[in-house]
């Protein structure tokens, strides 16, 4: 969709955009070239919109970067902080202080210009009446997108109502099973770790034994410290307890799994939230991790 600049021209990041500028610029042209001279084409006419439209081109690139320190956005249409719905009126002040300074940059421009070949009150009312024009469309089009925006665009907090937050709320501490956790240990060479299994226990019964994939660091901080990413590849119950044992150390304790709701934008996930080690409390910090003892 073609993309309007934030404050000067209009800034085209996609291929729509730039034909949309051409058509700006050949609409301009034979207007203000029918306007001044009664003709359809005047080359120095056209040399003088193309040069007006180039500028105020230009300064919409360097307002945009300048807003935006560097990072250009699709559009400048503001929308809400759900990404959702456009805030109509930012829109049009945008728009406004848009053909308001295209007005004055191209009205001035254009009779540096032309004002030795032209009726100098020509070119003026001129140069105002082919952004009117060229604007005229660009609301259109403008008003179309609007539209088509928030037709197509459903922010996920359109999903998270209240009562689907309450409900949501009320059930991830009810969960069983637990999602992808990261776990590491600290301290003990590959040699040692090369015999780490890891028991599942549950109602004071071992239901589960099983070794989980090692993966040594090769370099770094991780290297120096001995820090060794443990991979578990099967579903973890937060109703049970873990024990890691390294053989000819005494073994880790991993219970007291509790599960909380979080949010990530843009929405809500359930995942741990608290663990014990030895049963001591620990939150949960993007990864689990034991340290030699």
């Amino acid at each position: 969709m073609i993309s309007l600049d934030v404050i000067v021209g209009f800034y085209m990041p996609q291929a729509a955009g730039w034909l949309f500028l051409v058509f700006v610029l050949l609409v301009e042209s034979l207007c203000l070239s029918r306007w001044l001279s009664k003709s359809w084409f005047n080359t120095r006419i056209w040399l003088a919109v193309l040069a007006a439209n180039a500028v105020t081109t230009l300064l919409g690139f360097v307002a945009l970067d300048e807003q935006h320190h560097g990072g250009h956005l699709l559009n400048w249409v503001p929308i809400d902080e759900h990404y959702s719905r456009v805030i109509i009126g930012r829109t049009i002040l945008i728009f406004t202080t848009s053909f308001l300074c295209s007005v004055l940059i191209e009205t001035i421009l254009l009779y540096l210009l032309l004002k030795n070949h032209f009726i100098r009150l020509r070119i003026i009312s001129g140069a105002i009446l082919i952004n009117v024009i060229t604007y005229l469309i660009a609301g259109i089009i403008l008003a179309w997108y609007i539209r088509d925006y928030e037709k197509t665009h459903v922010s996920p907090f359109d999903y998270w109502t209240p009562e689907r937050i309450k409900k949501f709320k009320c059930d991830c501490p009810k969960t069983d099973t637990l999602p992808y956790v990261n776990f590491c240990i600290t301290g003990y060479t590959s040699y040692e770790l090369k015999q780490l299994k890891v028991r599942e226990w549950k109602n004071g019964l071992v239901v589960d034994s099983f070794q989980p994939e090692r993966h040594f660091p090769n370099s770094g901080i991780d290297k120096q410290m001995k820090r060794t990413d443990l991979i578990i590849n099967r579903t973890l119950h937060t109703k049970s307890n873990y024990e890691f044992i390294v053989p000819g150390y005494k073994p880790y304790m991993l219970s007291d799994l509790k599960m909380g709701v979080h949010f990530y934008f843009p929405g809500y996930a359930c995942c741990l939230d608290s663990f014990s080690i030895d049963g001591v409390f620990q939150a949960y910090n993007n990864k689990i991790e034991f340290e030699k003892k």
